[in-house]
């Protein structure tokens, strides 16, 4: 875990993890957690090395299924007018073939859901290289940021339904992180991780029916940008200090009204024209040597 929070390989630093099996009193314990502070507190992107924010909009049309001006407009859609009629074209389809009735969880009314999952990746050529299109190589320990923290100008998680139809207000939505999660080291080797929840990983109280393995949030999806972010519900703090890129995303869009009495209508989301994520995240800098790339030793993660 601590090799995740940093992005590093403490045997580098000559710090060997096994160490902590030697341990027999609590006082070898404290002894073991001081040493690898004194190690942390001195890697890159920690602490006492403030990391910098930055808010990331993912668009799902453009940046997941990749229905791109540049791409539609290699297969003949010339103008303006018909890559964007032919991309929502495109996305409404998708949105049709990911749709299924509310049988699954409450109030299971039958009503439309949209339910989808997606990989993201660290890789060039990958989302969040285009969607951080320029200087991505001088980025690393890509993290998501809660609402206020770990910086105050970090804004959370949010979802925004951008749709034809009008006065939606908003709609529940529940966004999932599982799988295997990444992480760009400072020397630009790309690690994969596999995160437990601390308290099951503790061998603590953990529900039989809650996969220690995903983080999971609850929160109304703004429709259109109706609704201030910073309003209560519109954003949320449950990812933080969670890799900003992961094998297994899941998002679930309630087509029901939120609340009837509020006299909001069903949303048809056949109307849909995108899906925007919206991602605080913190991040390290880095200088990219292309000239010298890293190569699979310098990757190794082998601790003793």
């Amino acid at each position: 875990r601590a090799e995740y929070e940093y992005a590093a390989r403490l045997a580098q630093s000559h710090f060997a993890i096994s160490d902590i099996y030697r341990a027999r009193t609590a006082q070898d314990i404290e002894a073991f957690l001081k040493a690898l502070q004194l190690i942390t507190d001195d890697l890159s992107g920690s602490a006492s090395q403030a990391t910098n924010t930055l808010d990331l909009k993912i668009s799902v049309a453009q940046d997941v299924l990749l229905l791109t001006d540049d791409l539609l407009r290699s297969e003949g859609f010339s103008t303006p007018e018909a890559i964007g009629a032919e991309r929502i074209r495109r996305f409404r389809t998708w949105v049709a073939e990911k749709t299924v009735p509310n049988d699954f969880t409450a109030p299971k009314d039958g009503k439309p859901v949209l339910r989808f999952s997606f990989p993201t990746s660290l890789l060039d050529g990958g989302l969040f290289a285009n969607v951080i299109s320029q200087g991505y190589a001088n980025h690393w320990l890509l993290k998501l940021s809660g609402i206020g923290t770990p910086k105050e100008s970090s804004n959370g998680v949010s979802i925004n339904l951008v749709s034809d139809e009008i006065n939606l207000s908003y709609r529940k939505a529940v966004m999932t992180q599982g799988g295997t999660v990444h992480m760009r080291a400072f020397n630009g080797c790309l690690f994969d991780y596999r995160l437990i929840a601390p308290a099951q990983m503790l061998g603590r109280e953990w529900p039989k029916n809650q996969n220690g393995q995903v983080v999971s949030a609850v929160l109304n999806a703004n429709v259109n940008d109706s609704h201030a972010y910073t309003e209560n519900g519109y954003r949320t703090s449950a990812f933080v200090g969670q890799a900003v890129s992961a094998t297994e995303w899941e998002i679930t869009v309630f087509a029901g009204t939120p609340q009837t009495s509020l006299g909001l209508p069903d949303m048809d989301l056949q109307q849909l024209t995108d899906i925007e994520l919206n991602l605080s995240i913190t991040y390290a800098s880095r200088t990219d040597f292309n000239n010298d790339p890293v190569t699979p030793a310098d990757c190794a993660r082998i601790d003793y």
